[in-house]
């Protein structure tokens, strides 16, 4: 859990504005042309960064100087891992947005720390992602002015007790977070320029909006109609921190994971050595001569898989569902997805229980999600550091049966688990 911090420095460093122009923008704009969902995204962040700065983000430009300082950006990224066949750490992918089940993580731990207080040979690895989650969101409110903490969620949540969690924690902060969907929040707050509060109501009162926490916005379904795009842009121009702005979604695309992937990228942007040793083998698709490497993804469908430029679980290919896709796709299509190395982690025996009955005993695979926090100003200080408890492991642990492709817990994939220290 060491490299948190190296991650919260790397997200930093591509989606400030200068690294905006410079790498994070070049580096989707081809997966944008080819994936209409990337496209609206990256279309806000010009238009956010037009306006913002008066010119538009094209490099070899050092500084950017705005019109109106941009408020605190808060980052709750977390960076999933598993263990390959080699005994190495690899890196799954980096969650930007709607980084989630932080919350019933922490509850999950220390029911297995109570469960194991009697066994000396058995020691739960400690879990403060509702403590740094919950404090990230505080501070951001209040470093942006204060007001209310706007917490952007789908009709018909199913994880709302994750975020339940994190409204209790707040509230005992004496902050408010509230619960508003996007079509909702656009029929209240109304017009925003650059740099004007947003308001909405709350308890029959308009609120000053302090922080707009994305835990929806990931997915093509959540923005139903073209006033939900237009929402979008509205909560990117306020005075509002958000968590995360578009800058900082963008950093999380797969594009960019496979663009930050080859040696020495990571160093040249932020100096941090040793970071590209996590990734695994990434390649880019639709450029000219991408055929040899379509070609051993053919030969070896076991080893790899085709993601594309989605999060919340299910939108990878696998197999022979990749198989037929990359047969099927022309080479403008290809542009949208990238190719990975499919990590192969150790198994071992495990029995997952689902409302109480055990629904799988035998052999399991597991990954580990590593929370880092942080809130960046405009001038490159991260207000989160030297705030209690941040420097502590935060993570998620998840278990699933063997041969289950997908990771996501909500989706049914996998089951909360803790980390056993040895």
């Amino acid at each position: 859990m060491t490299h948190k911090k190296s991650f919260n420095l790397l997200t930093q460093s591509i989606a400030n504005p200068v690294g905006y122009a410079g790498f994070l923008r070049p580096a989707i704009v081809e997966a944008a042309q080819a994936d209409p969902f990337t496209g609206r995204l990256l279309k806000i962040a010009d238009d956010v960064f037009q306006e913002r700065y008066s010119s538009p983000p094209h490099p070899p430009l050092h500084s950017y100087t705005p019109s109106i300082p941009p408020p605190p950006v808060l980052g709750i990224l977390r960076h999933d891992y598993m263990l390959h066949t080699d005994k190495t750490c690899k890196q799954v992918e980096v969650n930007t947005i709607a980084s989630s089940f932080g919350c019933l993580s922490t509850s999950v731990t220390s029911v297995h720390h109570a469960a194991y207080l009697s066994d000396p040979g058995c020691s739960v690895a400690p879990n403060k992602a509702l403590h740094q989650v919950s404090s990230g969101v505080c501070e951001a409110v209040r470093s942006s002015g204060g007001g209310v903490c706007v917490m952007v969620v789908q009709e018909g949540e199913k994880n709302s007790i994750d975020q339940n969690m994190i409204i209790v924690e707040c509230a005992k902060r004496g902050v408010k977070v509230v619960r508003m969907s996007m079509d909702v929040i656009g029929e209240q707050i109304g017009e925003v320029k650059m740099g004007e509060d947003a308001k909405v109501e709350v308890e029959g009162k308009m609120e000053r909006v302090g922080l707009f926490y994305f835990r929806a916005g990931y997915q093509p379904q959540d923005y139903k109609t073209e006033n939900d795009w237009n929402t979008r842009l509205l909560m990117e121009r306020s005075s509002a921190s958000k968590c995360p702005d578009v800058f900082y979604h963008l950093a999380g695309a797969k594009k960019v994971q496979q663009m930050l992937a080859p040696p020495g990228v990571v160093e040249g942007l932020c100096g941090l050595k040793g970071v590209d040793e996590l990734f695994a083998g990434l390649y880019g698709l639709g450029h000219e001569g991408d055929e040899d490497v379509i070609q051993m993804a053919l030969d070896n469908p076991m080893d790899y898989v085709l993601k594309p430029q989605r999060e919340g679980g299910g939108n990878n290919l696998y197999k022979d569902r990749m198989v037929a896709k990359l047969k099927e796709m022309t080479r403008e299509e290809r542009k949208g997805y990238i190719l990975m190395e499919l990590i192969k982690p150790p198994k071992f025996q495990n029995q997952l229980i689902r409302n109480g009955e055990v629904v799988h005993d035998g052999t399991c695979t597991l990954e580990v999600g590593v929370f880092g926090v942080s809130l960046y100003t405009a001038d490159g200080v991260d207000e989160m550091e030297g705030v209690e408890g941040m420097g502590e492991d935060a993570y998620i642990c998840r278990a699933k049966a063997e041969g289950v492709e997908e990771g996501g817990v909500a989706a049914g994939f996998a089951f909360l688990s803790s980390v056993q220290l040895v």
